[in-house]
Formats: C-alpha cells, structure tokens, sequence
C-alpha cells in the first residue's frame, strides 16, 4: 500500500485506543472499544487487500 496510506492507518491504530479510553471511562461501557478494534481491524484488512489487488501477482 502507498507509504502515505499506511502512515494514515498507523495514526489511526495509534491513536484508537486513547480515545476509546476516555469513552469507555465516562461511559463505564467496553463495547465501544470492541466495535472499534472491530472497525480498525476491517480498515487494515481492506486496506492491505486493495494494495495487494493494486500491486498485482508476484
């Protein structure tokens, strides 16, 4: 995938879970963090299957 895609994503990854901390804190709720770490997670996986798609057979 293109470098500037990947650092987006990186960023993404990174930064998730601070939030989620601070939401599931004043929600006293876990199921925020596991719809995102789902939502993430399906991100990634799109996004490494577009780049495999784009880059083509090896």
């Amino acid at each position: 995938m293109p470098e500037r895609r990947a650092q987006a994503l990186a960023l993404l990854v990174e930064s998730s879970p601070e939030g989620l901390m601070v939401i599931a804190r004043a929600t006293r709720d876990r199921t925020p963090v596991q719809t995102v770490a789902d939502e993430v997670a399906a991100l990634v996986e799109q996004a490494v299957l577009a780049g495999q798609a784009t880059a083509g057979p090896h």
